[in-house]
C-alpha cells in the first residue's frame, strides 16, 4: 500500500531586491510535497530529499499506472499582486523522453479547488542517460497574469511538476533548478534567449528539425520566430508568434543549405531588440539515386543504437520505386520499421511476423521511397546478434500485382494447412505466376481470383511470391506464413492416441478440439503440466461444446497441477482451453508445459501409480514401483520405459519394477493395451537426483526440541533435496511432493513454528503440523504458507508431528532451511476501563498523593464515533521495557496488542487531527493530520527539572521509513505562554520520528540516522514479527523527555500523536507509569560503604531536599529522632545514621517523605611511639607510629616529612634518624587508608641537646654570646638527674663557681656573675648516688 505524504512550509525569506517574488525551490526541501499512485522503483530523486525530481517510468515498470506530483508550499502573492507586479514566471530545466503521457507544470486555482496546467513539457529528444543523470536539459518557462486573481487565490498559490503515464510503460524525465519570479512587466524582456537545437553552427542537421531555445530574462510571456537563408532573413518564417513555449517543428527543410534562426521574445510592453540569429546547417542528400536501366540495388545493414538507420531512394527519371524485404529482423514490440511514401506518408509502421520482417513489399507513389528502423535506444541488431536487414530496391517499370493471404488449417486431416492467395490485381501485367518457398508446384494467372497452395506441415514457415510474367521488377511476396499447432485435430482410431505438448501464453483464448475417426467417445488424459492455480482456469468441453466435463468452474486442477486428470466425451468430440491472465503463463516461463494425450475410446484403459523407490545402498540410483490397480479391459498390458529397458508383461494388478536408473535420469512408464493400441497410458517424467533425506518419510523424522521462551538457542536444519511425496493424508495446500518430517514434544501450550535460513530453488514453503507420534493416526491441526505460524492450545507433555514441503508443484525442488520450535512469548496488555482518562494522569503517570496535577481534559476517536487511542498497558510479562504506563495512539489502543499481525489502520476521516501539532512539527501543513490523540493538564512542578520515560513505535517503519512517518510532540507551555517540544532525539533540535530515529539495515534505501536510539523490529530481516510484545514494527528505545522549569509555577502539558496525511499506519507513543516526574522529595541513593560513595569520619555530608513547595515546611530526623532547629532544604551530617525529611504542606495531608542511610568509613587512628624526642646530632634514633584501628582498615600508606617537605611514603610506620642526616624539628605522620583515601595525622618534635654533638669533656669556652659554646653544657649525659653540684676553680686552686643541680649554669662567670678571665679553669661534678666525680679541665676564652 502506497501512502501520501504531506510536509508543513516554513515560509522562506524573501530576497527583496527588484521582485517582490524571487523564490528558487532550493531542492531538497522538505517543504515540499511529493505524492501519486506510483511504483516507488521509479522515483529516482525526490525534491523532498534531492536537488532534482526524477522519474524513470520504464524503471517502474510494465504493468505499472504512475501518477505522480511534486508540489510546493504555500507561496503568497499578495503582495506582488499590490506591488504592481502582476507576471509570476515559473522556469526550470528539463530533460524528457517523451512517447506518451502528460508531464507539466501546474498551479492551484484555490478558488475553483483544481490544478490548472501551465505548460507541457515535451520531449528534449533525451536518452534514457540524459534524463536518469539530469543531463543535456533544456530551459522551460511559463508565464502567469495573476491581475484578475482574487484574494484567496493570491493567498493560497501553489504550483507543481506533474506527470502522468496514461498507464503507459513509457521512459522518463528529469527536472531541476526550479524557480518562481514575480514582474510588473513595464519592460520588454531581455534579449537573451539561446538556441540550444540545432546548436548554433551544427551542420548535418534534418530536413525537419525542432528548434529549442532558452528562456529569455525579463518576463517573457511569448516569442518571434524568424527563419531565413541570410543572416536575420525571413524568408522561411517571417516573425510568427509560436507563444509561451520554447520549441518549433520546422519541416521541409532543403538539403545541404545554411538556416539562419532569430528568436525575439516579448511582453505587454513590447518585443525585445537586436537580438542575433544562430545558423545551422542541413544534412547532405542522404538519398541513393536509382538509374532504372542499371537494374535493381539490394543493401545489407545491421542496424544500431544511436544511429541514423534509415535509407532513401530516388529514381532518376521519375518512377515509382519498389522495395523488398528479402530478410532480416527487428526487435518486436520496441523498435519499428517504417516505409516513407515520396510525400512522407507512412506505408508501413510494424514490426512485420513478430519481428520477422522478410517477404515485406512496397511500392511509391512518386519517385522516392525511404525505409528507417525507429530504434529505442536498447536492444540492436548489433547487440543481440538479428538477422540483419537484406532489401533490394528498383524502379516500378510497371504496376505491382496485389494479393492477401490467408492461413487455411487442414488439421481434421493431419497436422498440416494451407494458403490462401486471394489476387485481387494483377497490376500491368498480362500474367503473373504465383510460388512458394517450399517447392511446391507453380501456379499462372492472367486474371483476379482465389489460389491455393499447400498443404504444409505445421510450424513451416511459408512465404508466398506472386511475379509479373512480363516485367520481374513487378513481384510481391507475403511475410512468413505458418501454422504453429492444430485447435482442431481428427483422432485417426486406427492409428492409436496421439501424445502432444502445450504451453500456453498469457491472456490465452485458443481452444483445442479432437473429434475420432470412427465416431467414437475421446478420451484426454493430462500426463503432466500445471496451470497457475487460482488465475488460470482449465475447462473441458464434451462434445455439445458446452457441457464442462471439468468440475465447477474455475477449476486449477490439484493446486494447478493438472497431472492424472482423465476425461471421456460423450460423443465423438472433446476440446479444452485455459483461459488465463495477463501475467504468469506457461509462455512467461513461470509454469510447467502441459503434456497430455488424445485417443479414442475404443476400450478401457489400464490404471497405475508409480512410486520412486532410491536404491542408494547400491549406488547413485533408484527405482520405480508400478502399482497396476487395474488393465481396464485388457487380457494383457506391456510396461515399459522410455530407457530401452527390458519390457515387462502384466495379466492382472500387481506392483513391478523397473530400474536401477542413475540418478537425474527422467524415466517415463508406458502401459499400453495389448488389444487396443487405443489403451495405452503414460506416468509423468520420474526422476530421483540424490538420495532422499533420512527425515523424507514420517517415521523417520527428525526431533526437534522445543524452545521454553522466544530464543532459538535449539534448532534443527532440514533439506527438500531428493524428498519425495509421503502416503500420510493432507487437506493443506501447495504440492507435498517433496515432503520431510520433523516431531518435537510441547513445553508450552503456544509454541511457534519458524522456517528461516532458506536457500535454494524456492523460498516458498509450506508446512503442516500434526498431533500425535503414530504415523498411521495423526490428527491434522492446522496448514501454513506463512513461514512461520503460531501453534496455541497445545499440550504440554505431548508429541507433534511437523511437516514441511514446498508450496509448488516442481517435483525435487533444491533447497534448504533451518527449523526451530520457540514458546510464544507474552504480549503486552491494554485497557481503556481499568483507568478513567483522569486517573490516567494522576494514578498511572504521576502516582504520587501530592501530583499537583488537574484540569485534565482529552480527546480521541471515541469521541468522534470511532475507536479508542488513550489507554492503560501493562507489559504482561513480555520484554517489553516498561512495567506499565499510558498508551496513546493513532487508531487502536485494544489492537496495539501483540504479536506484529502486519499493517494497523485503525480510525477514519471523521476523528481530526491536530492543530498545534501541526504548528510545531516541521513538515506539517494545517490539516494534514488525522486520528489525533490528545491528552492535557496542569501541573506545578515541585523542583526545578521535570521528565517522563517513553517509547515511540510506529508501522512505517521497514517499507516507508526513508519517506514516511506519522507525528507526535509533548508540548510544555510555560506561564509566560513559550511552548517548547519535548519529543526531541537526544543531542539535537529534531523531533523525533521514523525518519529521524531509524536502522538502514530494515531498509537500505536511505542511511541509518541516530540508530543508537532505534529498539527493535519486527518486520522482515528483523525479529520473528511473533515474538513482538506489540503489534508495531518497529519501535525506539526508552527515551527521557526532560525540562528545567521554575518550581511552584503553574505549567500546561499536551501530549499528543496522529497519523499524517492517512489513516492508515498507526503510530503510538508509550509512557512508562510513575517516571512522569515533576518534583518530589528525594535524597538520593543512601551513602554506603559498600558502594563506594561515603565520606571519611570528620567530613560533612550536605543532604538536600530540594525545593520547598509554597506553603510548606520541612522537618529533619536522625534515626527516627526530630534534629531540633533543622528547618532549612540542607543539612550537614558528619556521623552514620539514618536520616529522613518531611515535607508537609501547610493544612493538608499531604505529605513528602524520604530517607537516607549515611555512612563514614573509618579514618586511621595514628599515635607517636614518643612525640617529643632529644637526641644528640650525630647518633642513630628510629621514629615509630601505631595506628590503633588497623581492624576496621585496608592496607595503608605513611607519609613521613619534615617541616612540610616529604622525606618517606611507603608501608612503614617507623623512621630511621641516622647520625649523618643530622634532622630535626617537626615530623608529620599522615596514614593512607589505601582503598577509602580516609587520611589522618600525628607529629613527633625532634630536638637536639644544647651540647648537639654530646662531647663528653669540652677543652674550652668562648662565652661570647654568639650561642655557640658560650657554657658548660652537661645535658647528654646518661646520668644528668643524678648530678649533685658542679665546682669551678681557677689556676690557683681558688673556687670560683659552684651550683647544686647543675645542668649548664656556668658560662665563665664567679659565684657573683662576673665575667672571669681569659686562662684554664678546672671544674668537679659531684653525684648524689655516691658515683665516682667528674673532674677535668677546660680553657676559657672570650
Amino acid at each position: 500500500m502506497k501512502k501520501l505524504l504531506f510536509f508543513c512550509f516554513l515560509l522562506l525569506s524573501f530576497n527583496i531586491n527588484s521582485q517582490i517574488i524571487n523564490e528558487p525551490a532550493n531542492w531538497p526541501n522538505a517543504n515540499w510535497t511529493t505524492s501519486g499512485t506510483y511504483n516507488e522503483a521509479g522515483l529516482l530523486a525526490d525534491p523532498t530529499s534531492a536537488d532534482s525530481f526524477i522519474f524513470d517510468d520504464d524503471a517502474a515498470g510494465s504493468t505499472s499506472d504512475d501518477d505522480i506530483a511534486s508540489e510546493s508550499p504555500v507561496i503568497d502573492l499578495t503582495a506582488a499582486n499590490t506591488a504592481g507586479e502582476t507576471l509570476v514566471l515559473i522556469t526550470g530545466d528539463y530533460s524528457h523522453r517523451d512517447i506518451g503521457g502528460s508531464l507539466s507544470v501546474d498551479y492551484w486555482d484555490y478558488d475553483a479547488g483544481t490544478w490548472v496546467a501551465l505548460i507541457e513539457l515535451e520531449s528534449t529528444g533525451a536518452s534514457t542517460a540524459d534524463y536518469q543523470n539530469c543531463e543535456n536539459q533544456i530551459n522551460f518557462e511559463s508565464g502567469l497574469d495573476i491581475t484578475s486573481f482574487s484574494s484567496t487565490q493570491l493567498a493560497n498559490f501553489k504550483y507543481r511538476i506533474s506527470y502522468d503515464d496514461a498507464d503507459g510503460w513509457l521512459w522518463g524525465w528529469c527536472i531541476k533548478n526550479v524557480s518562481i519570479t514575480s514582474s510588473d512587466g513595464s519592460a520588454v524582456p531581455d534579449c537573451d534567449s539561446v538556441v540550444t537545437s540545432p546548436a548554433d553552427g551544427e551542420t548535418g542537421v534534418g530536413q525537419a528539425p525542432t528548434i529549442t531555445w532558452s528562456t529569455a530574462g525579463g518576463f517573457p510571456t511569448g516569442y518571434y520566430i524568424s527563419v531565413g537563408t541570410t543572416d536575420g532573413g525571413v524568408d522561411i518564417l517571417d516573425n510568427v508568434d509560436v507563444g509561451n513555449v520554447n520549441s518549433y517543428a520546422l519541416s521541409e527543410l532543403t538539403f545541404s543549405t545554411t538556416y539562419y534562426v532569430t528568436v525575439l521574445p516579448y511582453n505587454v510592453s513590447g518585443p525585445a531588440t537586436g537580438c542575433s540569429s544562430y545558423s545551422f546547417s542541413t544534412v547532405t542528400d542522404p538519398n541513393t539515386y536509382l538509374d532504372c536501366t542499371a537494374g535493381p540495388v539490394t543493401t545489407s545493414f545491421c542496424y544500431d543504437t544511436g544511429l541514423d538507420n534509415s535509407y532513401s531512394f530516388t529514381s532518376l527519371d521519375g518512377s515509382p520505386l519498389n522495395l523488398t524485404i528479402n530478410s532480416g529482423q527487428v526487435e518486436n514490440g520496441w523498435d519499428e520499421l517504417i516505409i516513407l511514401d515520396s510525400d512522407g506518408t507512412e506505408l508501413y509502421n510494424g514490426y512485420g511476423a513478430g519481428g520477422d520482417i522478410s517477404g515485406l513489399t512496397f511500392q511509391s507513389s512518386g519517385d522516392n521511397i525511404t525505409l528507417t528502423v525507429d530504434e529505442d535506444t536498447s536492444v540492436s541488431c548489433v547487440s543481440s546478434g538479428y538477422n540483419p536487414i537484406d532489401f533490394t530496391v528498383d524502379c516500378a517499370t510497371c504496376v505491382n500485382p496485389i494479393a492477401s493471404y490467408t492461413m487455411v488449417t487442414d488439421c481434421l486431416n493431419g497436422p498440416q494447412f494451407f494458403v490462401d492467395v486471394d489476387l485481387t490485381d494483377i497490376g500491368s501485367a498480362a500474367s503473373v505466376t504465383l510460388s512458394d518457398n517450399q517447392g511446391s508446384a507453380t501456379q499462372n494467372a492472367t486474371a483476379t481470383g482465389m489460389f491455393t497452395f499447400g498443404p504444409y506441415d505445421n510450424n513451416t514457415g511459408v512465404v508466398i511470391s506472386v511475379i509479373n510474367d512480363d516485367d520481374a521488377n513487378c513481384s510481391i511476396s507475403s511475410s512468413s506464413i505458418t501454422q504453429e499447432f492444430c485447435t482442431t485435430t481428427l483422432v485417426d482410431c486406427s492409428s492409436g492416441p496421439i501424445t502432444l505438448d502445450y504451453c500456453y501464453d498469457n491472456s490465452n483464448t485458443t481452444d483445442f478440439t479432437y473429434t475420432s475417426s470412427d465416431g467414437v467417445p475421446v478420451n484426454l488424459t493430462i500426463n503432466s503440466g500445471n496451470v497457475e492455480n487460482n488465475w488460470d482456469e482449465f475447462i473441458v468441453y464434451d462434445s455439445d461444446g458446452v457441457t464442462e466435463l471439468t468440475p465447477a468452474q474455475p477449476y486449477y486442477g490439484n493446486g494447478g497441477d493438472l497431472s492424472g486428470l482423465t476425461f471421456q466425451s460423450t460423443g465423438d468430440t472433446i476440446s479444452f482451453i485455459i483461459t488465463s491472465d495477463g501475467s504468469i503463463s506457461c509462455g512467461s516461463g513461470s509454469i510447467t508445459p502441459i503434456n497430455y494425450t488424445v485417443a479414442c475410446a475404443t476400450c478401457i484403459n489400464p490404471q497405475a501409480t508409480y512410486t520412486v523407490i532410491d536404491d542408494c545402498a547400491n549406488g547413485d540410483q533408484f527405482l520405480i514401483d508400478v502399482d497396476i490397480t487395474s488393465l481396464g479391459d485388457a487380457e494383457s498390458l506391456t510396461i515399459s520405459d522410455n530407457q530401452g529397458g527390458a519390457t515387462q508383461a502384466a495379466t492382472a494388478t500387481g506392483v513391478y519394477t523397473f530400474g536401477p536408473y542413475p540418478f537425474l535420469t527422467d524415466i517415463v512408464i508406458s502401459i499400453a493395451n495389448d488389444q487396443d493400441v487405443n489403451c495405452i497410458i503414460n506416468s509423468n517424467a520420474i526422476q530421483l537426483f540424490a538420495c532422499p533425506p533420512a527425515n523424507d518419510n514420517c517415521n523417520g523424522a527428525t526431533t526437534l526440541i522445543a524452545n521454553p521462551d522466544e530464543n532459538c538457542t535449539e534448532s534443527g536444519s532440514g533439506t527438500l533435496v531428493a524428498a519425495t511425496p509421503s502416503s500420510e493424508p493432507n487437506s493443506c495446500g501447495g504440492s507435498d511432493n517433496d515432503d520431510v518430517w520433523f516431531e518435537f514434544t510441547a513445553v508450552s501450550e503456544n509454541h511457534a513454528i519458524s522456517l528461516y535460513n532458506i536457500t535454494g530453488d524456492t523460498a516458498n514453503l509450506y508446512h503442516v503440523l500434526y498431533q500425535g507420534d503414530d504415523c498411521n493416526n495423526l490428527t491434522e491441526v492446522y496448514c501454513s504458507d506463512a513461514n512461520e505460524s503460531v501453534a496455541p492450545g497445545l499440550t504440554i507433555g505431548e508429541t507433534y508431528s511437523i511437516r514441511v514441503y514446498s508450496n509448488g508443484d516442481t517435483e525435487l525442488q533444491n533447497s534448504t532451511f533451518d527449523i526451530c520450535i520457540f514458546t510464544v512469548p507474552p504480549a503486552i496488555t491494554t485497557s481503556t476501563e481499568t483507568y478513567s482518562i483522569s486517573e490516567l494522569v494522576t494514578d498511572v503517570l504521576i502516582d504520587s498523593e501530592c501530583s499537583q496535577a488537574f484540569n485534565v481534559t482529552y480527546s480521541t476517536g471515541s469521541n468522534f464515533g470511532s475507536t479508542n487511542g488513550i489507554g492503560y498497558f501493562e507489559a504482561n510479562g513480555s520484554s517489553w521495557p516498561f512495567e506499565s504506563g499510558l498508551i496513546m495512539t493513532s487508531g487502536d489502543v485494544n489492537n496495539a496488542v501483540g504479536p506484529e499481525t502486519g499493517v494497523l489502520g485503525d480510525g477514519g476521516f471523521e476523528w481530526p487531527g491536530d492543530a498545534d501539532l501541526e504548528a510545531y512539527i516541521p513538515g506539517l501543513n494545517a490539516g494534514d493530520t488525522n486520528n489525533a490523540s490528545i491528552l492535557e493538564f496542569d501541573f506545578v512542578p515541585v523542583t526545578d527539572f521535570m521528565s517522563f520515560d517513553f517509547i515511540f513505535a510506529a508501522e512505517e517503519y521497514g517499507t516507508f521509513q526513508c519517506t514516511f512517518t506519522d507525528a507526535f510532540a509533548f508540548l510544555l507551555t510555560d506561564s509566560q505562554g513559550v511552548t517548547t517540544n519535548l519529543a526531541i532525539v537526544p543531542g539535537t533540535t529534531d523531533p523525533i520520528s521514523v525518519l529521524t530515529v531509524r536502522d538502514e539495515q530494515y531498509n537500505t534505501g536511505c542511511e541509518s540516522v541516530n540508530p543508537e536510539f532505534f529498539g527493535n523490529y519486527y518486520g522482515p530481516g528483523g525479529l520473528p514479527a511473533l515474538t513482538s510484545p506489540t503489534n508495531f514494527l518497529g519501535h525506539t528505545v526508552p527515551m527521557t523527555a526532560e525540562a528545567t522549569v521554575i518550581p511552584n509555577e503553574i505549567y500546561h502539558i499536551k501530549l499528543v500523536v496522529a497519523d499524517d496525511g492517512d489513516t492508515v499506519y498507526d503510530s503510538a507513543v508509550f509512557i512508562s507509569a510513575g517516571s512522569f516526574n515533576i518534583g518530589d522529595l528525594d535524597l538520593g541513593d543512601d551513602i554506603l560503604l559498600d558502594s563506594g560513595n561515603a565520606l571519611c569520619q570528620g567530613e560533612e555530608m550536605i543532604l538536600d531536599a530540594g525545593g520547598l513547595p509554597n506553603n510548606s515546611t520541612i522537618s529533619w530526623y536522625m534515626d527516627g529522632n526530630l534534629i531540633e532547629g533543622a528547618s532549612d532544604v540542607t543539612l550537614a551530617v558528619s556521623e552514620t545514621a539514618f536520616y529522613s525529611a518531611n515535607i508537609v504542606i501547610n493544612d493538608t495531608d499531604c505529605t513528602f517523605t524520604d530517607e537516607i542511610l549515611v555512612e563514614f568509613f573509618s579514618v586511621p587512628n595514628v599515635i607517636a611511639v614518643d612525640e617529643n624526642v632529644i637526641k644528640c646530632a650525630n647518633e642513630d634514633y628510629i621514629l615509630e607510629v601505631e595506628v590503633t584501628n588497623t581492624n576496621e582498615l585496608n592496607s595503608l600508606t605513611y607519609y613521613w616529612s619534615l617541616n612540610g617537605i616529604d622525606v618517606q611514603v611507603g608501608p612503614n610506620s617507623t623512621y630511621n634518624l641516622d647520625d649523618i642526616s643530622e634532622e630535626s624539628g617537626e615530623f608529620t605522620v599522615s596514614v593512607l587508608d589505601d582503598n577509602t583515601y580516609c587520611l589522618s595525622s600525628t607529629t613527633i618534635q625532634v630536638d637536639f641537646y644544647q651540647n648537639s654533638y654530646c662531647v663528653d669533656q669540652p677543652q674550652g669556652l668562648s662565652p661570647n654570646g654568639d650561642g655557640v659554646n658560650d657554657c658548660l653544657i652537661l645535658d647528654h649525659l646518661e646520668d644528668r638527674e643524678d648530678i649533685e653540684k658542679a665546682e669551678v676553680f681557677n689556676r690557683y686552686g681558688s673556687k670560683v663557681y659552684e651550683l647544686n643541680d647543675y645542668v649548664d649554669q656556668w658560662c665563665g662567670t664567679n659565684q657573683d656573675g662576673d665575667i672571669l678571665p681569659v686562662g684554664t679553669y678546672f671544674y668537679i661534678i659531684y653525684f648524689n648516688s655516691g658515683k665516682d666525680p667528674i673532674t677535668s679541665w677546660i680553657y676559657l676564652n672570650y
